[in-house]
This record gives structure tokens, sequence and C-alpha cells, in this order.
């Protein structure tokens, strides 16, 4: 017998990580066709409606954000499809019902991702409790919490595009409660904690009949721990959901949905089940606070360069000097970011050649990222480049990557030359923290690009809301998440910087290993634990392949493989240590690497050496490159 065929809306990370490999497990359905408009996931088609007309299928997979549900599934149930809808159903109660309406006008199965009722251990749970094994049920307890607040799905953090802890996590919760009681909730309450996202941390709780009290408390920034326990007068019984029966409990949902369309019936959960599930978590949350979110300035410029000090306007004199020479220097509006307004002041003429000035002051600076975000959210450029006290770009960086951002580049990365090459240190550090994208380069879209150098539409960067400064710590997480959703990157050869790069022993070291614990940490941040564990156990093999990488950098043309071998043992330790800082970071987590790093991230003048400080050089009172030079102390 033919396999049904189904048609797949949505390619972001409930598709890529459960359900197509689900669907390839179980072979419950043959997949025809996949639609995204994110152009880098490759989808068949970018527009469903277009799919929905040229390819025969039976089904749809619907798991695009919960806001944009209604739309898809109404016109898939009105097309003939039966469908199969991520939780939450949808993001407002009233998307919901017309879902629901227009399943029952089509009479097409119309099933929600509650995909715990599939779980083998709740299956035997409620069997346990219909039996009356644990005598009368007194409570139900759950605990489930996750890092997925520092992804980058922007909707996630906000409710009404069906994000935050209680829709997110809590519909699945308020369902098995339904589900293990086999009873509707009599009153539901919740109570949540906004500062980063809506609903980041929150609390559900639920009566239903025969005075079972149920208690949800959820995070979707706390860490990876999910468990289920459930108090009887007779005794206990607790689920810790992850692991082998979770991921079966996909499969199993799967089989279900094609069992009731080739023979009737229900499938593990229907839409009036995720209308239940919706509601009354809306109309528990309906009072509650959301993230308070600053109106985005007006855009007025073509691009905004933000730089940040602890300290104040002379350790960025040499940087807004060069910003000055820039051919497009008259429509860039310059950000300052550091302690005060005070400390930033700068004499007029070194700042008259720009569109604009902002001075903004954060009290004391606790890391780049920190007075990195502060700067994105008053900036008034289309698009925000970020700039360093140690890093130089040529007169055309800012036209390059105005022009660049022209194209639908969510983000642009100049080409990075060394600028203190004089020792191994400077070039192992350089290395291994830009060798992807040194001199020279093509024009190319890597899966990541130079932290703290590059540039960002800035609509892209304020739609992180609350989580803004954690994804700017280690952007190269950022980039690895957008990349993987479709959204092209772009490393612009037009756009050069000259990066200065720590030559002590003494800085170089412990950078390597923090830089290491940031990343893992961030990057591992919203991961399961079992995952964790296998890239700790496997970060012995990334001082390997890093190696091999750097080797390569240095095989294609223009670049000296003699100055390689030379450099080869520095940079091999270097790679140790940062394999050492990911192991722990992967385990762990970042710890305060962000803040101690800050130490050594700013004023780069400190942790080089002395033939290295005359960098710092800076030509005076000038609006172009042909300028004299007095040395100014940062």
């Amino acid at each position: 017998m033919a396999l049904p065929k189904l048609a797949v809306i949505g390619l972001g990370w409930a598709s890529r990580e459960l359900h197509l490999p689900a669907l390839a497990r179980t072979r419950a359905f043959e997949v025809a066709a996949t639609a995204d408009p994110a152009p880098g996931l490759r989808a068949d088609f970018t527009g469903y409606r277009e799919m929905l007309e040229q390819v025969p299928c039976d089904a749809v997979l619907i798991a695009s954000p919960p806001a944009q549900h209604r739309e898809a599934a109404v016109a898939a149930l009105r097309a003939g499809r039966h469908v199969m809808i991520e939780k939450p159903l949808a993001a407002a109660a009233d998307d919901a019902r017309a879902i629901l309406d227009a399943a029952r006008a089509a009479g097409r199965v119309c099933a929600v991702g509650f995909n715990l009722r599939c779980h083998a251990d709740f299956a035997r749970l409620r069997a346990h409790i219909a039996a009356g094994a644990l005598g009368r049920i007194r409570s139900i307890h759950a605990t489930w919490t996750t890092n997925n607040g520092y992804s980058a799905r922007d909707w996630l953090g906000r409710r009404a595009t069906g994000g935050g802890a209680l829709l997110d996590l809590g519909s699945h919760l308020l369902d098995l409660w339904r589900f293990l009681l086999d009873a509707e909730p009599e009153e539901v309450n919740a109570e949540s904690q906004s500062q980063m996202l809506d609903d980041e941390s929150a609390r559900l709780e639920a009566r239903f009949p025969g005075g079972v009290h149920c208690v949800a408390t959820l995070s979707l920034i706390a860490g990876d721990r999910f468990d289920v326990e459930v108090t009887g007068e007779g005794s206990k019984l607790r689920v810790r959901p992850y692991g082998r029966n979770f991921k079966a409990s996909y499969d199993e949902q799967w089989r279900r949905f094609a069992h009731a369309i080739r023979h009737g019936g229900a499938p593990a959960a229907t839409a009036e089940d995720g209308l239940a599930s919706l509601t009354a978590i809306l109309t528990a949350a309906r009072d509650l606070p959301t993230a308070a979110v600053a109106p985005a300035p007006e855009a007025r410029f073509p691009l905004s360069v933000i730089a940040t000090t602890t300290r104040g306007y002379p350790a960025l004199r040499t940087t807004v000097a060069r910003l000055r020479a820039q051919t497009a220097a008259r429509e860039i509006e310059l950000v300052l970011v550091g302690p005060s307004e005070e400390s930033l002041a700068a004499p007029p003429e070194e700042t008259t050649a720009f569109a604009a000035v902002q001075r903004i002051g954060v009290g004391p600076v606790r890391s780049i990222a920190h007075g990195n975000a502060a700067g994105v959210r008053r900036a008034r450029g289309r698009v925000v480049a970020l700039a360093e006290d140690h890093c130089f770009p040529e007169p055309e960086w800012a036209a390059a990557l105005i022009r660049a951002h022209e194209e639908p580049w969510a983000a642009v990365g100049p080409v990075v030359r060394n600028a203190n090459p004089g020792s191994l240190v400077s070039w192992a550090d350089f290395l291994i923290g830009y060798g992807p994208w040194m001199e020279p380069s093509p024009a190319h879209s890597p899966s990541f690009l130079p932290g703290h150098n590059s540039s960002y539409k800035r609509d892209l960067l304020l739609a992180l809301g609350g989580r803004l400064e954690a994804m700017l710590e280690s952007e190269t997480v950022l980039h690895f998440d957008w990349s993987s959703r479709g959204m092209p990157l772009r490393i612009e050869p037009a756009a050069r910087v000259a990066h200065v790069n720590y030559s002590l022993w003494s800085s170089w070291l412990p950078v390597q290993f923090l830089w290491g614990r940031l990343f893992a940490g961030m990057r591992a941040a919203a991961w399961p634990r079992r995952r964790r564990l296998f890239y700790a156990a496997a970060s012995p093999l990334i001082p390997a392949v890093r190696f091999w990488r750097a080797v390569r950098a240095f095989l294609k043309p223009g670049r000296s493989r003699f100055l390689l071998l030379r450099t080869a043992p520095v940079l091999a330790l270097g790679l140790t240590l940062d394999g050492i800082g990911q192991f722990v970071g992967y385990l762990f987590g970042p710890g305060r690497s962000m803040e101690t790093l800050a130490r050594f991230e700013f004023n780069r003048i400190e942790h080089v050496r002395a033939e290295d400080r005359a960098l710092w050089d800076t030509p005076a009172h000038t609006t172009g490159p042909g300028s004299t030079t007095v040395n100014v102390e940062p």
C-alpha cells in the first residue's frame, strides 16, 4: 500500500529536530514537498499556497510560528488536506476556533502536536490512575525548564505570537493533566516573570474535579529539567520524560495521525484539545504583564557604528579617527557607549565629520555585549555595525557595508588582516579568532561572521527584544542560529579592517580558555543534557578540527605556508586551551567568563607588546586619510 503523502509548512527547529526525523523513522508518510520563506533552508517552495496548489498530498504538517497557524491551517483544510499542527494550536483563541471550524467544515482530521499523550510512561501512568493503583489522586507536580529562551527565534519571546513559557511549555502540561485525569479543569491560574521575554518563567496551577491540585514550574531560561510527580493517597509515581521514550512519542504521534486518516477515529490530540489548552492558559495569563519593549527610534541614517568602552572617549579616539576617514563618513551615525555621557565627550573637530553623534552612558560597562546592546537600542541607522577600540576599518569599509546591506543579508562581515603581525602569539590569536575571514578572501556566505566587528540590519537585532544582550555575548551562536533558519550572512571583501591581536602571553593564554567556555556555554544553553554531555565528551577533538581548518586557510593562494609552520606550536597550544574551555562550558555553562573577558577585550593596548602600541597613534583632527599623526595615550 502506498504511503500517504505529506507536505510540510515551516522548516524551523521543530520540523528539523523532531518531526522530520520521526517521519523518517516511522515511514508513516512520504514527505512530498516543503515550504518555508527562508532561502537558506532550501525548501521546495517559499510560499505554502503555491505548494498546496501544485503538490498532490493527503496531509500537511504546520510547524510555522503559532501566530501563522490559522492562515496556513485554514488554507490546507479548505484544500481538502488533513493537518497536524504544532502546539500551541494558535497564538489567539479566535484563531484556534477558526481552525476548528474549518476542520469541521472540511471533514478532515486536525491533530495538535501534544506528543506527551503518546509517551509510553505517561500512557502507563494514565492507566494506573484509571485503575486506582495510586489511590485517590491528590496532586500532580511538574517542573519543566529549558534554555530555549536564549534562542534567536523572535516569536518565542512574545506571548502575542505564541511564545513564553506558559504557551510553549504550559500548553503541553495542561493538556497532559487533562489526559492523565481524563477530566477538564475547574479553575486555571498563572503567574509569571517577564524581564527578557514574556513569561520567561512561570507557575501554572489548575484545580480538577475531586480536589486534584496540579502545579507546574516553568522556565525558558533556567537550564534543562523535566519531571512529573503524581501523588495519590496510596503512593507516588514520578516520570522523567526525557530520553528514548520522549523521541519515540513523536513516532507514535505520527503513527496515530496516519491511522486516523486511513481508518477513521481520532488522532492522539485533536483541535478541540488544542483549543481547550490554549483558551485556559490565555485566560489565566490575561492580566499578567509582558516584558517591557522600548520603542525603536526612527531609522534616519544608512549606518550606525557602535563603539563601546569601559573608560571614556580617549580609549576610542583611534577607532573614531579611522571612522572619520571613511569615504561615507557623512552617512554614519556614530554611537559611543561608556560609563557616562560626560566620559564620552570629544573635541568637536573629531566628530563633525559624521551625520550625527550619540553618547550613551550606561554606568559600569559589564561587557562588550552590555554596551553594544544599549547602542543598538538607541541607534537610528537602518544598519548597525559594531566597532572596537582595537579594530581599525579602512576608508571604504562603511560604504561597502551600506552597499552590501541593500541585498537581503541579515548580517555582513568584513575581511580581516592582522594589524600587529610581529609576533607568533599575535598570529596564533589572529588565526583562532579571525582565520576564516583573513585577507585575501572572496565574497561568500559562511555560517558565522567575525564577532564584535560585523554589521546587522538593525530591526533583526531589535526583534530579539530582551535577549539582545545575551545573544551579543557570543555572536557566533547568533550567527549559527540565523544560518540554521535560512537567514543569509555575507563576507564582503570591500569592507576591510585591521584587527590588533593579543601579543602578550600573560593575556592570550587565559583568553583562549575563557572564549572557549563562553562559546560552548552559550551555544549549548538550549540543548538537552544528553547533547551537552556528547559535545563535552567530543571536545578533545575540537583542537584538532580547528587546527586543520587553520591549515586549510593557509593553503589558499596569497598566504604564507612558512608562517604557518612557525606559528603551528603556539596555535596548537591556544586551541587546546580553547578546547578545555569548551569542555567546561558544555558541562557547566559559561559561568562568569563573559565578565572576566571584559577585562581583556577592552583597552587592548594594555595586552600587547610595547612595539605594538604605536598602532594607537591617532590621525589628528582630519576628515580624510591623508593626515598627520600625533601620539595620543588612550
